[in-house]
């Protein structure tokens, strides 16, 4: 007899079974989008010189980014599905980070602006905004390949580590079945032998008390003729 035929309780543990890897399965598919896609995001940004927020803001954006993570946990996490997800995520992360950074304060000498002339402060102030202008295109361009460098590293390590985590899970999956379907045949079987040994003690008890003199005064037997 096989075990997930003749026990209705073996089937229903392998449904459960069944249930609860799922579940596992997109656990750990969360935390390892949500930590992947915000470890590369930040450590993209932050290599391409932006600033990261502040931690009530970074709390913010690991929500949003946790949220966001669930929803892509239940695909299947091929190449279709990673790539683009990867991308929009560092894109939206980007946002967030320009968005909620506080830049740092800028010093400016008033008195040596005081003493200058108009001409010379538009000058600076041209030549100021020249530079930002230029800085900001060098940096624009490092920080679109920081982060396309990150959603390439972010969508092979998900894709491989997805791979890995379910072979993991699958095969402890499968040594939980079969130690459920071990114990519930050993356990049947025990039960089987309690109950043939009580009743072949009730039988035989049962065959002693028929068999047994009856008890009392002898009875006389009757007189010859």
């Amino acid at each position: 007899m096989r075990p997930g035929r003749g026990f209705p309780h073996v089937r229903g543990a392998r449904t459960l079974g069944a249930v609860e890897t799922t579940t596992a399965v997109r656990l750990v598919r969360t935390a390892l989008v949500s930590s992947v896609v915000l470890a590369s995001g930040a450590g993209a940004h932050v290599l391409a010189g932006g600033m990261l927020p502040g931690l009530l803001a970074m709390a913010a954006l690991t929500s949003l980014t946790l949220a966001v993570a669930a929803l892509v946990a239940r695909l299947p996490l091929h190449v279709g599905v990673v790539v683009p997800a990867m991308a929009g995520m560092q894109l939206a992360l980007h946002r967030g980070f320009e968005a909620l950074a506080m830049p740092a304060p800028v010093p400016v000498a008033a008195e040596r602006v005081h003493h200058l002339t108009d001409a010379q402060v538009a000058a600076q102030v041209g030549a100021l905004g020249d530079a930002q202008a230029a800085s900001g295109m060098h940096t624009s361009a490092w920080m679109l390949a920081a982060h396309v460098g990150a959603t390439v590293v972010a969508a092979v390590v998900i894709a491989r580590g997805d791979a890995a985590a379910r072979a993991a899970l699958q095969w402890l999956a499968g040594l939980v079945r079969a130690a459920i379907a071990v114990w519930s045949v050993a356990a049947v079987r025990s039960a089987r032998t309690v109950v043939s040994c009580i009743v072949s003690r009730v039988r035989a008890s049962a065959g002693v008390l028929s068999c047994a003199a009856p008890r009392g005064p002898p009875v006389a037997a009757p007189a010859a003729a």
